[in-house]
């Protein structure tokens, strides 16, 4: 299996245009590790694309991507959906008004359910009227050999996101992309190969000292990571979804990285294979 991370970013892209702190200016000045886009990741073995936020159309191309065959949205936040106008772009010939090519489209029911909700009629559009995607509710898909389970993290008990757990020929991938403290226990988690993981504060490699904010109760710390990986002893651990709020420069990560057994930080075009 070859997973590309195409957006190793967080709730907004990196750099920001009203935002100057060391990260943004960084990236502003051409660091290529410190520029990210939202939140995406691809894996070619079949063309499946997780998760569209607003910046995909730029993502793509950036990542030479132009064709898909399956998109599955993990949750229902912004950063994650608002981008699945993609499809109508890509797939729908606005000329001779026919559809290109029908895609397949699938999500937990609830997920759907709440997607459908905040984006009103978008999602029947597509399906009923330009027939650019073909929608499927599931808990579990296999596609080509690849064996690919759809978790509910269930966050704090009210949040519906997705935790994906990929599975081929004895390798195992899981990708929990967002909002997944706590991480909900699942067996399917055991022995994985790689976790790609989001919401981790990195701010305290450089600032150990800072201030506590509210929303660091939703943010793992490295020292959770770590545990995380012990206990379902996974021999590597990618952490992602990494924004200018909680996140570090991509030097200082680098630096870190070194002192750290099996844990590495994603960066937008990052290559897996399995």
């Amino acid at each position: 299996m070859k997973f590309r991370i195409l957006g190793s970013g967080g709730m907004y892209p990196t750099p920001l245009p009203y935002c100057h702190c060391d990260i943004c200016e960084k990236a502003r000045m051409g660091s290529i590790r410190d520029t990210r886009s939202m939140p995406a990741l691809f894996l070619e073995d079949i063309k499946l694309l997780i998760d569209t936020p607003e910046d995909i159309f730029n993502t793509l191309e950036k990542n030479h991507v132009d064709d898909i065959d399956y998109i599955s949205l993990s949750h229902k936040d912004p950063d994650h959906v608002r981008g699945i106008r993609l499809v109508e772009g890509m797939y729908f010939d606005w000329k001779k008004e026919v559809p290109k090519k029908t895609i397949n489209f699938f999500a937990l029911p609830i997920v759907f359910d709440e997607v459908k909700e905040m984006n009103g009629n978008t999602l029947k559009f597509y399906s009923d009227v330009l027939k650019v995607i073909d929608i499927e509710t599931c808990e579990e898909k296999e596609i080509n050999g690849i064996k690919i389970t759809l978790l509910n993290n269930l966050t704090n008990g009210t949040r519906n996101v997705t935790n994906y757990v990929f599975e081929k020929d004895g390798k195992k991938l899981v990708y929990a992309c967002c909002n997944a403290k706590p991480f909900r226990d699942f067996d399917n988690y055991y022995n994985a190969d790689i976790l790609i993981i989001s919401m981790v504060d990195l701010t305290k490699i450089t600032n150990p000292n800072r201030e506590e904010y509210k929303f660091d109760n939703e943010l793992f710390s490295i020292e959770e990571i770590e545990n995380l990986k012990k206990k379902y002893n996974i021999k590597k651990v990618i952490c992602t979804h990494l924004d200018c709020n909680w996140s570090n420069t991509y030097e200082a990560l680098s630096k870190y990285e070194k002192n750290l057994d099996g844990i590495e930080f994603a960066y937008d075009g990052m290559e897996i294979n399995l």
